[in-house]
């Protein structure tokens, strides 16, 4: 933490090595991060235990991205994260170099994805101002999001929600990139979009956003609840596991405290039930 404190009082010269270390930290192999299983009984789980039948069925707007055991790897990965976050937030040549890393990561479904996320997580909530800065960055980063796990695509959406909530540009590219999921031939593409739709119905817009006014930010506040419900209701036409992801969300969102999503959720699984 000293070395990188100090990168800004004249050790500049150490950076592209601190750099690597951190990343190399991040990218330490073990899965320590992951979702909890049966017999862990996390607090910090939102949803259902899994069944007994193997089948997932933990809510899937809960925080999948939790420490599933303390291991020394899992302490490396901590602690590279940590130190990257504090980097962006002191080194403005460290900030494209930590964003397109954690691109790659996403690109390439690399073992470190869980830790990447985790990474962006903490620096969209400390710094978003900074992260908006790099929007190029975000962008491919989101277009990664089809070819993740569904959890994954679900934690990388809470994650960005900071930035999502302050800058439409970037809803919009996520509705795009999650709009062509739902067309996918590959079902896990399709729980990708299930999964972010669900979150983005979540999100609770800041008056930072690139909204002129506040008529206009209810508008768009509305706009994207149609948009995301749409393509929910296409997805209950598709195979019973993409189903059964929509009604899992569907209600965790229903019960979910002050949800301003919930009417809109209510009256689209009304419709679905009325089919049968």
């Amino acid at each position: 933490h000293s070395v990188i404190n100090n990168t800004s009082i004249g050790w500049e010269n150490i950076i592209p090595s601190a750099l690597r270390v951190c990343i190399a930290l991040i990218e330490t192999k073990a899965n320590t991060f992951g979702r909890p299983t049966l017999s862990m009984n996390s607090n910090d789980s939102m949803g259902p235990p899994s069944s007994s039948n193997g089948n997932d069925t933990t809510s899937i707007l809960e925080n999948p991205l939790v420490l599933t055991r303390p291991s020394p790897e899992a302490r490396c990965n901590t602690l590279g994260i940590e130190l990257l976050s504090a980097a962006f937030v002191r080194q403005a040549a460290v900030r494209p170099q930590v964003l397109d890393a954690a691109s790659m990561a996403l690109a390439i479904r690399a073992p470190s994805t869980d830790n990447f996320i985790l990474l962006l997580g903490k620096i969209c909530q400390q710094t978003p101002s900074l992260v908006l800065q790099y929007e190029r960055s975000l962008k491919e980063t989101l277009e990664a999001m089809p070819f993740l796990q569904a959890h994954q695509a679900a934690a990388l959406m809470r994650a960005l929600q900071p930035v999502l909530a302050m800058r439409r540009s970037l809803l919009d590219a996520t509705v795009v990139v999650l709009r062509k999921s739902t067309f996918s031939r590959d079902s896990s593409s399709r729980k990708v979009a299930v999964s972010g739709f669900l979150q983005l119905l979540g999100l609770k817009h800041t008056n930072n956003s690139n909204n002129s006014n506040g008529n206009n930010g209810n508008n768009g506040s509305k706009q994207l609840y149609f948009d995301a419900l749409g393509s929910l209701r296409r997805c209950l036409s598709q195979d019973k596991t993409v189903r059964r992801n929509v009604y899992q969300g569907g209600v965790a969102i229903c019960a979910a405290e002050n949800s301003t999503a919930r009417p809109y959720v209510l009256e689209l699984l009304r419709r679905q039930l009325m089919r049968f």
